[in-house]
């Protein structure tokens, strides 16, 4: 003879229902939270491959300016034609009523190099400074000043 012996359903344990929506819930907030952790990391290196590429450019600028300076004595009269004759400048006076020249070169970015001439008979060091404008917005990605010893 064949017994069958019928259990207690109410005993068994299962996932009910709600258990399987709060543990869904739990795991959208940590998925959720992943993903606003990596769209937030792709925004910050985007940002810092701007900056990076401006100082580079920057710093070109810089190398260039010494090798010249090295060279040379500092220009009198047409210091934008014996610098950088490709270039287009802007000469114009800064609240102190010194001499700056200014270009804009088209690349990546809007690059404004300010030469302020030596304000000291005596001495041969001028003041350098470049700023790398961003195209789109025309935020500046980078800055770079030097003081140059120009050549005799």
């Amino acid at each position: 003879m064949i017994k069958i012996k019928f259990t207690n359903r109410l005993n068994q344990s299962g996932l009910s229902l709600v258990e399987v929506v709060a543990s869904i819930v739990i795991l959208s907030i940590i998925l959720l939270s992943f993903f606003t952790m990596l769209v937030q990391s792709a925004k910050t290196t985007k940002t810092s491959e701007e900056i990076i590429d401006a100082t580079y450019i920057a710093q070109t600028e810089i190398e260039e300016l010494y090798a010249y300076s090295a060279k040379n004595p500092f220009p009198i009269g047409n210091f934008e034609a014996n610098i950088f004759p490709n270039f287009h400048f802007i000469k114009s006076k800064n609240e102190n009523g010194i001499e700056e020249y200014y270009y804009e070169k088209q690349e990546s970015a809007y690059i404004i190099l300010k030469v302020t001439p030596k304000t000291i008979a005596s001495t041969n060091l001028t003041r350098v400074l470049i700023q790398i404008y961003d195209k789109k917005n025309g935020t500046m990605k980078a800055q770079m000043e030097n003081t140059l010893e120009w050549g005799t």
